[in-house]
């Protein structure tokens, strides 16, 4: 450690994260190497992560063990409007800023995948789900090994994106097709797992069925926090997914009546809405000369 402090101070700021760079890809590799071991012999319950080592997690999850994350230096938040932590930029709340602060971050995360590319040979290797960007067939694997000793017939719609090697070496004994007609299978299943896309997740709850949500981007993760908030279902990061995890999470809403209750619940209210005849009932409204006005039970009038 001291010798890398030592060269760090006679290098440019680009050398530097290089170096830096190098060196953590270096100690991720140690770390990935001895730490499982040492950690089992040494009879540790708990670990605590630095925020900074990237690692750290990994190894708490590959050990199945609790763990805490905590900020040795300055408290790292990724917000757009937030400057990084490696820049002396002032914070500005606005467009340009926000774009500049994008900018940097992509070119922090493009730095740092030499690091990445080592923890998530180990986490594969670990049979973990990739801690960046989870491929499909990551997940498939996690949810095919979570279902595996469970009395439950796991069905895997995968949309053509496993090759049949890959869904040979599946866990277990899912059903696995590339496409399924969704509402037919959502129909007669008890448990839905999905990313929290909205369809799905309308699909789902419109036929009572609760869910496992591993939400990944975009609106999924909003998705996500409503089918826990409404009793429907559980959510795991994916970032924090699981076999155990996952196992549980399926075993919790398989076995407690208020999830079924309350997608039930949840399912009244969807059939009261109208659904598609009542979006085209409003839509025929608004449209038709004779009718240039709508009114709701759940409408406000303004003079």
């Amino acid at each position: 450690m001291a010798e890398t402090f030592k060269q760090l101070a006679q290098l440019s700021e680009i050398e530097a994260l290089r170096y830096s760079v190098d060196s953590c890809r270096h100690s991720a590799e140690i770390i990935c190497q001895d730490a499982p071991a040492a950690v089992e012999a040494a009879g540790i319950e708990a670990l605590i992560v630095d925020q900074l080592e990237p690692v750290g997690e990994t190894i708490a999850e590959f050990l199945n063990l609790p763990f805490v994350c905590v900020s040795c230096g300055q408290a790292i938040q990724r917000r757009a409007d937030a400057p990084p932590f490696f820049m002396p930029w002032n914070y500005e709340n606005t467009l340009w800023a926000r774009l500049r602060n994008q900018v940097a971050y992509t070119i922090l995360d493009r730095s740092c995948q030499p690091i990445l590319q080592v923890i998530n040979q180990y986490r594969q290797q670990w049979k973990l789900p990739r801690s960046v960007q989870n491929t499909k067939q990551d997940v498939f694997r996690c949810i095919a090994e979570a279902c595996k000793r469970l009395n439950v017939q796991l069905v895997i719609a995968h949309g053509g994106g496993m090759s049949p090697d890959a869904v040979q070496a599946l866990p277990g004994s899912p059903l696995v097709v590339d496409y399924a007609p969704q509402l037919e299978v959502i129909a007669k299943a008890s448990l839905t797992i999905t990313h929290g896309g909205l369809n799905t997740v309308l699909d789902s709850l419109s036929h009572g069925v609760p869910l496992v949500a591993m939400p990944i981007t975009f609106e999924q993760p909003g998705n996500a926090a409503r089918i826990r908030w409404t009793g429907t279902g559980e959510m795991i990061a994916i970032s924090r997914l699981s076999v155990s995890k996952l196992q549980t999470a399926i075993q919790q809403v398989l076995a407690e009546e208020s999830y079924r209750y309350n997608a039930r619940r949840i399912q009244e209210a969807i059939a009261q809405a109208g659904g598609v005849r009542r979006a085209a009932d409003i839509i025929e409204q608004v449209i038709t000369p004779q009718s240039p006005t709508l009114s709701l039970s759940t409408s406000r009038t303004r003079a």
